[in-house]
């Protein structure tokens, strides 16, 4: 059947029931599309299904509609038990609130539940046809209401769409919800003012959802699998509660998604904090790449005859000679440095500001030592490797420019109560980070960095004031968190009184948001 010609709920049944189903991936291929289509009209509609000031309700909600995205991209067994019980507990929120939500949030639950396969909420072999049975129910609900007409003529407009793009074999995770316009964008507006006037915990919501309308890529698999598989009982302790989870887990996995090859750590003697590395390449083979950089260094002199066609080198001869200083056992630091070096390298070639390798031998050596180096840490040492490879494919978001100062005074406030490379390289690095001026290259290496730092002290500051409660809720953080508990108790025992300082936490919330 041509998905084309979807019109109603029978045409949408008879085209869900057409997929083929003879082998194990086709029967899992055709349950892919029914969750897919419940989940994006449950999530299209839940402006409509927000009822002022019943915020048990709106909680239980949130949590059905997350996990029925959840389900399309990781439908494990325990997101399965999860869509069941959320779906019970809208179910019960919306009897204990005594609203019927225009029937909507038992439709919004049924969607989760008959999307998943083995759910007891519905009978019969046949979930496609349940599916279709709910989209169809979303639309006559729509079309019923006067207020929502135009909104219900186009809940099968956009299903239709939807249902064409999966005949295709494309992915809707980066999908809009309404490609045309959001009929609902005015419901959307009313609830995002009352969630905002509610309190931070509902942050993350508003956040979640304005992603999901716009298709904007989120972290499915990671953060918001952890947020679906967060314990019923929880959740049964509202939203600020919730909230508190969440953020722990929010830090959880910027913390994770920051590896740096280093731990914060705390001195006591000297009562400051410090970055400490950490690193798996053995002693000789690290002695060894530092020398070769140190010996390269003398291939430029820049003050002989010649000195004028190198001028234009000595930023990256600076570069190595501070790395080979600084860094000689910090492999991850000086892997950074060469990077960087091989990155404006590479521009100033191509721009003809200097002999390219192929004409000049003394070029040619000092491009590929540095080169040399850089892969023979990356490939030497896994914690280097982590880091580098995080780095690269970070997806950071530029940082808006009321936000900068909020950065660099954070960037300020740490490095004056710290030591040696993070004192000396924190508001160097935060001031890159924010500047609009820099390579992107750059900016967004020094973004990684700066926020890897500033996520680390927050850590330890949060771990010092929070006790086991929030340790716990960092708990697998392992190598990012190494000696924590150790710190905390050093911290403790200087009588230092630190605190979280009121820019850094107002910083790690800008940082977190990046990811």
């Amino acid at each position: 059947m041509d998905p084309g010609e979807i019109r109603d709920h029978n045409s949408l049944r008879a085209w869900l029931e057409s997929w083929p189903r003879g082998t194990e991936l086709q029967q899992e291929t055709a349950r892919r599309v029914a969750v897919t289509l419940a989940a994006r009209v449950a999530l299209r509609l839940f402006p409509y299904t927000f009822t002022k000031r019943r915020f048990s309700l709106t909680l239980a909600m949130s949590r059905s509609l997350l996990i029925s995205g959840v389900v399309t991209v990781c439908p494990t067994p325990q997101i399965r038990i999860a869509a069941d019980q959320s779906a019970t507990a809208v179910l019960g929120a919306n009897r204990r609130n005594g609203a019927r939500v225009a029937a909507v949030s038992a439709d919004v639950a049924s969607a989760v539940v008959a999307a998943v396969s083995g759910s007891t909420t519905f009978k019969g072999e046949r979930k496609e046809a349940n599916v279709a049975a709910t989209v169809a129910a979303f639309a006559a609900e729509f079309s019923a209401d006067t207020t929502a007409t135009a909104a219900g003529a186009e809940v099968w407009e956009v299903v239709r769409s939807d249902c064409v793009a999966l005949a295709e074999g494309t992915s809707l995770e980066r999908a809009p919800l309404w490609p045309d316009g959001n009929p609902l964008q005015e419901d959307w507006d009313r609830a995002k003012k009352e969630l905002e006037s509610a309190g931070p915990e509902w942050d993350f919501w508003i956040d979640w959802y304005e992603k999901v309308l716009a298709g904007a890529p989120q972290d499915w698999q990671g953060l918001l699998t952890d947020v679906a598989l967060i314990p019923p009982e929880d959740w049964d302790q509202g939203s600020a509660h919730v909230g508190r989870i969440i953020k722990g887990l929010k830090l959880k996995h910027a913390l994770l998604a920051t590896p740096n090859a280093e731990v914060v750590s705390f001195n006591a003697d000297t009562q400051a904090f410090r970055v400490d590395p950490i690193s798996e390449m053995p002693r000789d083979h690290l002695e060894e790449a530092t020398e070769r950089l140190a010996n390269v260094l003398d291939l430029f002199d820049f003050e002989g005859d010649r000195s004028n066609q190198y001028r234009a080198l000595s930023t990256e001869h600076s570069i190595i000679a501070q790395a080979v200083e600084t860094y000689a056992q910090r492999p991850r630091m000086l892997h950074r440095a060469c990077i960087r070096v091989l990155k404006r390298l590479d521009i100033k070639i191509r721009n003809g500001e200097c002999p390219d390798r192929d004409s000049d031998a003394d070029i040619d050596d000092f491009y590929g030592t540095v080169l040399a180096v850089s892969v023979d840490l990356f490939e030497r040492d896994p914690l280097v490797r982590e880091a580098a490879t995080r780095a690269a494919s970070a997806r950071l978001r530029d940082i808006p420019p009321e936000q900068a100062e909020v950065l660099v005074r954070a960037a300020d406030e740490v490095a004056a109560v710290s030591e040696g490379v993070l004192a000396e390289e924190l508001p160097e690095d935060a001031r890159v980070a924010v500047d609009p001026g820099a390579p992107d290259g750059d900016r967004k290496d020094a973004t990684y960095v700066t926020a890897s730092r500033l996520l680390r002290v927050g850590l330890l500051l949060r771990a010092y004031s929070g006790g086991k409660a929030f340790l716990q809720e960092v708990e697998s953080l392992t190598k990012t968190v190494a000696g924590i508990s150790g710190n905390v108790t050093k911290i403790a025992a200087t009588g230092a009184g630190l605190s979280l300082p009121l820019w850094l936490d107002e910083a790690l919330k800008i940082i977190v948001g990046l990811f």
